[in-house]
C-alpha cells in the first residue's frame, strides 16, 4: 500500500519575493506583484480591463478548477506597475511565463548568490 510523503512546501522571505519582481520586467513584474498580493493562481492571465477597477483599487478574479470568483484590492504599487490598457491585463502563455520566471530566479540566484531563488515558483 501506498503512503504519500507530505512535505511542507517553500515559502520565500518577503524581501526575496520583493527582489525577485523588482529583477524582472514591467508586465513579470505586474503579474508577481499581484501573485504576492492576492495569493491567486495563474488564473489572473485571464483577468481583462474589465476586470479592473482603478478608483476602488480593486480586481475581479474569475472563478477556475471549480474555485468562486473574488474581488481583491490592490496596492498603489501594483497600479504603478500595470501594464498599459489593452484587452488583457497580463496575457501570455502559462508555459512562456513559467519559462521566463524560471530564468529570471536562476539569473537573480547567480548575481546576488541566495540559491533561495531557484525554489520560488508561481504557487509559493
Amino acid at each position: 500500500m501506498y503512503t504519500p510523503v507530505y512535505e511542507i512546501p517553500f515559502i520565500p522571505t518577503e524581501s526575496e519575493t520583493d527582489q525577485l519582481i523588482a529583477g524582472s520586467s514591467k508586465k513579470m513584474a505586474a503579474l508577481l506583484q499581484l501573485l504576492k498580493e492576492t495569493a491567486i493562481r495563474l488564473e489572473v492571465c485571464r483577468t481583462r480591463w474589465v476586470d479592473f477597477n482603478p478608483k476602488q483599487k480593486t480586481i475581479r478574479v474569475r472563478a477556475e478548477k471549480n474555485s468562486n470568483p473574488r474581488i481583491f484590492h490592490i496596492s498603489d504599487e501594483l497600479l504603478n506597475i500595470l501594464p498599459e490598457k489593452d484587452e488583457h491585463i497580463l496575457t501570455a502563455n502559462v508555459r512562456c511565463l513559467q519559462s521566463h520566471c524560471l530564468q529570471l530566479r536562476k539569473r537573480l540566484a547567480k548575481r546576488l548568490n541566495n540559491s533561495r531563488f531557484k525554489e520560488i515558483h508561481f504557487h509559493t
